[in-house]
């Protein structure tokens, strides 16, 4: 059986999914300056603030295939503080505002779980790891029940289409793992960046309703 390093380096092609995450950072930095007068400081510091977490787990896990708890847990925790802290700041209901985005954190973290048990199941082999699901919950303290469920549609699309071109191109064998954290990144990054809001109206418009 591959040991872990071995796994990583032989993955390295698909390690390039990065870039799905990282050719936000320009974007976001461009819109920040274009439209500088929408984005309070706040925004832009918070928008930092997830932009380091996500940049650190995803780092991580192609270099290890490993998400550290402790960058797991301190972006779940801001999620949460700065959620508190932006309904104080609007003057909104504290508590509904927690708890839609604290249900929203479970149920990623749940739902991942799940996929990955019956994956197990039907395929003897772990489909998703536990940091894949702490990464989803952190996704769901920072975007609520919406932004996260948008997230996830995004990452699995987008990890779907990295998988099926992988595998007729010959680059990825059939089962082969390779790190998801960049497509659950991406996914919640891209709905931070442009709002849940904006990918329903580009769905509904695709979808010609």
């Amino acid at each position: 059986m591959a040991s872990r390093k071995t796994i990583v380096n032989q993955s390295s092609p698909q390690n390039r999914a990065w870039i799905l995450f990282i050719v936000f950072i320009p974007i976001y930095l461009f819109k920040l300056i274009s439209q500088i007068n929408i984005y309070p400081f706040t925004v832009t510091l918070q928008g930092m603030i997830l932009g380091t977490f996500l940049l650190a787990l995803v780092v991580n896990d192609l270099k290890t295939m490993l998400l550290p708890e402790s960058i797991c847990l301190s972006g779940w925790l801001s999620g949460v503080l700065l959620t508190w802290f932006n309904a104080f700041l609007c003057n909104s209901e504290i508590d509904i505002l927690i708890f839609n985005h604290l249900i929203g954190s479970s149920a990623a973290y749940l739902s991942m779980t799940a996929i990955n048990q019956f994956g197990k199941g039907c395929t003897g082999k772990t489909v998703l790891g536990l940091g894949d699901a702490k990464l989803a919950a952190i996704g769901g303290a920072w975007l609520g029940i919406k932004g996260i469920s948008i997230s996830m549609a995004i990452a699995f699309l987008s990890g779907g289409l990295f998988s099926f071109t992988g595998r007729i191109t010959s680059k990825l064998s059939p089962l082969q793992p390779f790190p998801f954290s960049p497509f659950i990144a991406f996914g919640i990054w891209s709905v931070w960046l442009l709002s849940p809001e904006w990918w329903i109206n580009q769905w509904i418009a695709l979808m010609g309703l």
